[in-house]
């Protein structure tokens, strides 16, 4: 019994460890980010650099070089 409930604690962590890498995004100085939801953008572009967080399988992260938009 405790085996199986260890081996599903390391299923659900694993699980929760990839929704959190395809949650998490990073935008450099140089970059632009652009959040779409099926295709639509969601918000303003995010323009500030560091790490930043989308809704992991609905959100997408386009990014831009800043250099081409300007």
């Amino acid at each position: 019994m405790k085996r199986t409930s260890l081996i599903i604690a390391a299923v659900a962590a694993f699980i929760l460890l990839i929704i959190l890498f395809d949650a998490a995004y990073i935008v450099n100085e140089k970059e632009q980010v652009i959040i779409t939801m099926f295709g639509k953008p969601v918000g303003d572009p995010v323009i500030d650099a560091g790490i930043h967080f989308k809704l992991p399988f609905f959100h997408k992260a386009n990014v831009f070089d800043r250099r081409f938009l300007e």
